[in-house]
This record gives C-alpha cells, structure tokens and sequence, in this order.
C-alpha cells in the first residue's frame, strides 16, 4: 500500500505527459490487490499481481529512452522524454538535443557534446595514415579528450589514447610519463588541437609534445579542399605530429 501511494505521489506531476490514466491505473490496482493480500486466505495469483503492478510504471520509467530516443552524454529516463519527443516530432533524439533543436542550435550543444563529435566522425585519410604507419605501437594515436578518440576506438577496435580523459580537463599524464611511454614504443602519433586541454589539463604534456615532435603535414592526413570534413580534420586547429624515442 506505501508503496502503491508513493508511485502515484511520483506519478502525478507528469500528468501531461502520461495523463491521469497511469496514476488512476496503479492506484486502483494497487490499492485492490493490498486490500485482497489484507483477508486470512489470499491466493498466489493475488500476491503475484500486486509485485508485476508495481513494475509497470517503473518498467515504462526505465524504457523510455528506447522508446522516445536518448542523449548518451547525458542519459536520462521518464515520461518527460515523451513530451519533448511529441513537440519536436524527432524519434532518436534526447530532450537536450531536442531543446536544441527548437532553439535552433546544433543537436549536442545543449549536453556539452561538441558538433561533429560523434560516432561517423571518423577523418577516414587521417585513420588510413595512421594504420599504414603504425609499426607496432600499443596505441594507434594519443589525443586530448575523448570526444575526439572515441570514434576511431569504435571504427577500428584499436586503442586510442584520451590524454585529458573525458572532457580534456583531466591531468593523466606528466611528462615523465609520456617520455617513458614514446621510449617503449606504446605510442607515436598526437593529434591536438591549438588550445590545448581544457581547464585542468596538463599544459606541460602539450608544450613537450610540440618542442619534441615533428610536425605531420596536413596534405598527408587531411582531406582535400572542398570536400567534407568531419570531426577533427573539420577543424583546421588540429595538428598530428610524430614523437620518435
């Protein structure tokens, strides 16, 4: 019974979502089945009924966003998902994205996820550059953050290395360790961009990079003018260079 009273207390305020039919439906089935469970001889069916009642709205809940589409930056559930999926008409999309949208910004800005990250974001020269160059290292190419390296992880199965992890902001790596690494032959190539980490990334990784590395030129790995770029090779930020032990 508590917990029948607590689902339509969560319930309720989506009321414009769902309309009354979810909550009215968990209460009264609710409420029946607890009063049954109440005589001195109840039936296993009775019992059964009440657990897979209290399911249902937590079972929808959890199934929204394959239902209505979802935002794996920021995953979230609930019947508020519906709402922003009925508005937009835009199946596959997470009310964050869908807000966007609506605002008539790039589907991403609104959760963090930077335009033209994502999984197709693959500068297909760039990844065949690296693989015909690749002579046994651990890693097929180190970069910021993970934005950039997650769609060659996905393309390829190979490692590829966040030195900022998620965001770019996070300080992995110290010089002595990127040494160490480049003298066994676990990684040689860095693509980076001119900025650089973000708040709380190691400048100094980068500054050693630069100072120790040759420069790839980009007519080797990018693609050429007036064709379509993605993901890194879209933004002429980017530099590959090659660290030798």
């Amino acid at each position: 019974m508590g917990t029948t009273l607590f689902q339509i207390y969560i319930l309720l305020p989506y009321q414009t979502q769902i309309g009354l039919g979810w909550p009215v439906a968990v209460g009264a089935l609710g409420v029946g089945l607890a009063l049954v469970l109440c005589l001195p001889k109840i039936s296993r069916a009775a019992a059964v009924g009440g657990i897979l009642v209290l399911l249902a709205a937590p079972l929808y809940w959890s199934a929204t966003p394959l239902l209505y589409g979802g935002d794996s930056m920021l995953p979230e559930a609930g019947p508020s998902m519906r709402s922003a999926w009925n508005r937009a008409g835009m199946p596959g999309l997470g009310s964050g994205q869908i807000q966007g949208q609506i605002q008539g910004q790039m589907p991403g800005q609104m959760t963090g996820r930077m335009p033209g990250q994502g999984q197709d974001s693959v500068n297909t020269r760039l990844l065949e550059f690296l693989s015909a160059n690749n002579t046994g290292e651990k890693y097929l190419f180190a970069t910021t953050d993970s934005h950039t390296a997650s769609p060659y992880i996905i393309q390829t199965g190979k490692a590829v290395m966040a030195m900022g992890g998620f965001s770019g902001s996070d300080p992995i790596l110290t010089v002595d360790k990127l040494q160490e690494m480049v003298k066994n032959k676990e990684v040689k190539y860095f693509l980076i961009s001119g900025g650089g980490f973000g708040r709380g990334g190691s400048s100094e990784v980068l500054n050693w990079i630069r100072q120790n590395g040759k420069e790839v030129p980009a007519e080797t790995w990018q693609a050429g003018t007036g064709s379509v770029l993605e993901g890194p090779a879209r933004n002429g930020s980017m530099t590959l260079y090659e660290v030798n032990p």
